[in-house]
């Protein structure tokens, strides 16, 4: 075994995703919703429509984040139901980096061991939340998200303004 030592959060960070292998990229050490791990990933279509809300929420956060800024979010992190949601929201607000960002959620997703639709409902905020603090377009965001729960849900992805609630219970 090799020894390391630790000297910051991002040396605990990549420790952490190191000890987790079958779940990640080998080079990247990074969780990756492929073909090698859709296992883990793997939910019935009732499961996926429960996340519909959730995909709703983060678009209507694009947009708040579009039109007035990311500080905006601030008012909305208590509001939100599910504790991934709102300790990636708390790192957008306040600026972490994106790399960052992406590491420390990963971490998470890791840490609670989680398979089936609760981890594909956190694959699916990470990729929001990361495209939110990339500045692209909520429509763009919306289609991202769409495409994790499928074939079956791409006509949702061009419905306009359906299932968006920021009080949707998605997060458990």
């Amino acid at each position: 075994m090799v020894h390391r030592v630790i000297t910051s959060l991002w040396d605990i960070i990549q420790y952490g995703m190191l000890l987790h292998k079958p779940k990640q990229k080998k080079s990247e050490g990074e969780m990756m919703y492929t073909l090698e791990n859709r296992a883990y990933f793997s939910c019935t279509k009732e499961e996926k429509e429960k996340l519909i809300p959730v995909i709703g929420a983060i678009v209507e956060l694009a947009m708040i984040v579009r039109t007035q800024g990311m500080l905006a979010l601030e008012a909305r992190i208590a509001q939100i139901p599910d504790y991934f949601m709102r300790a990636g929201l708390r790192l957008l607000t306040e600026g972490t980096d994106p790399e960052l960002v992406n590491a420390i959620l990963e971490v998470h997703m890791v840490a609670s061991d989680k398979t089936g639709a609760p981890l594909l409902q956190q694959q699916i905020v990470k990729a929001g939340l990361l495209s939110i603090q990339a500045g692209e377009a909520p429509w763009y965001t919306k289609q991202i998200l769409y495409a994790y729960l499928g074939e079956d849900f791409a006509g949702l992805a061009d419905a306009n303004g359906e299932g968006l609630s920021l009080d949707a219970e998605g997060g458990r």
